[in-house]
């Protein structure tokens, strides 16, 4: 199954749930990244935390390997643009989730 056989609302909801669940979230695994995904975009945007971000979802969300990914976002606006496919989505981070 590729992306594009899935729904791009069902895609969202996904990256939705994976930016509000807090890292090792549930039990046995490491799914999820709130913390640490409030912590690094609380600085400008590099080339390493974006990778470190689209490394993470992709081990998460294993679809979204298969798509053109793109993520942005400004320091400290508690929210962040995922790009699939040249459609951006923007995200509203979560405090103390």
């Amino acid at each position: 199954m590729n992306a594009d056989s899935r729904n791009s609302k069902d895609l969202n909801v996904m990256i939705d749930h994976w930016i509000n669940t807090p890292e090792n979230g549930y039990l046995g695994s490491s799914y999820g990244f709130a913390g640490k995904l409030l912590e690094i975009t609380r600085i400008p945007q590099s080339q390493e935390n974006t990778k470190i971000i689209e490394d993470k979802l992709k081990l998460d969300i294993p679809i979204l390997a298969t798509v053109k990914l793109a993520t942005s976002w400004m320091a400290n606006a508690n929210e962040i643009t995922f790009s699939i496919n040249g459609t951006p989505v923007l995200y509203k981070l979560k405090r103390g989730a």
